[in-house]
């Protein structure tokens, strides 16, 4: 909990260092839905971005006109790492000449089986030997029925995105936002219990610049005392949209005014402890696209 007044967090605006903004970006995210958001995300954007670079988008279009054929031979094959109906696909390296023309190579991609030295047949587009692909093969280990490994960045996204976006909402009232104390004006009783504590809904009330009654409310386990008591939360909301608030306690953490009136986190080790998610997704992709 956030033990501060507002005369602690002064007036805006603040300064809020860099450790205190890391830490409200990706906090929220230290659940498992955060924690498997960011598991879609390093592995869904690495194989995304290894598909973007190897697939050969142009082929679509360069192989659905005229087609010239030829003959080619099979000089060397190596699995692919990936797979289709449960078979391996082979990555094919070939050669063939167009005597006069010259020489030319590459490299197709197929589940079928052949062994070195096999006469395949070669195809490419009119004029353009440089551009082939050995008949009913693909011209890269990537097609579009890859593009359901898509699905996994976008689940990640998902997941994540909502608490960044509440790590920013923090950070911004934190700079800006009117510090004011909010007192308790409701408490509904739910029908949860959790470590044998009641769980309410509380609702407190504030008064914004302007003089005007606003409410924020969130779910609390308090003991019964304190709902006799003139309780209250330390709250900031943003000067020209009052209705945007943030109780200071749900900061995650610690926080505490350094010197020159600097916001920066209580534990340092908290706040280095909430990168690992990302470091390690940024890691992963890193891994993905060298290996």
């Amino acid at each position: 909990m956030n033990e501060m007044s507002d005369k602690d967090l002064g007036n805006p605006p603040r300064k809020v260092s860099l450790w205190m903004s890391l830490q409200n970006l990706v906090w929220g995210t230290i659940s498992l839905n955060g924690i498997m958001g960011w598991i879609f995300l390093a592995s869904g954007f690495g194989v995304t971005l290894l598909m973007v670079v190897e697939m050969d988008i142009s082929g679509y279009f360069a192989f659905g006109g005229e087609l010239e054929k030829g003959e080619a031979v099979i000089i060397s094959y190596k699995d692919s790492r990936l797979t289709r109906d449960d078979m391996n696909i082979i990555a094919y390296s070939y050669a063939f000449d167009l005597g006069g023309s010259g020489k030319y190579s590459g490299t197709s991609y197929s589940i079928r089986k052949y062994k070195v030295g096999d006469k395949v047949k070669v195809e490419y587009p009119k004029g353009k030997p440089t551009k082939s692909r050995l008949v009913g093969m693909d011209s890269s280990r990537f097609t579009l029925s890859h593009l359901y490994f898509l699905f996994l960045p976008i689940l990640g996204l998902y997941l994540t995105i909502p608490p960044l976006r509440r790590g920013m909402r923090a950070n911004g009232l934190l700079k800006t936002g009117v510090a004011t104390l909010a007192g308790l004006t409701a408490a509904k009783r739910t029908k949860t219990v959790e470590y044998k504590k009641r769980l309410y809904h509380l609702t407190y009330t504030y008064k914004d610049t302007d003089g005007g009654e606003r409410q924020i409310s969130r779910g609390e386990y308090p003991d019964p005392e304190e709902l006799t008591t003139d309780k209250q939360e330390l709250i900031l909301f943003h000067p020209l949209k009052p209705e945007m608030s943030l109780f200071v306690s749900d900061i995650p953490g610690n926080i505490q005014v350094g010197k020159g009136g600097e916001i920066i986190p209580k534990h340092l080790d908290q706040a280095l402890g909430s990168l690992i998610p990302p470091l390690l997704t940024v890691a992963v992709i890193v891994v993905i696209l060298l290996s």
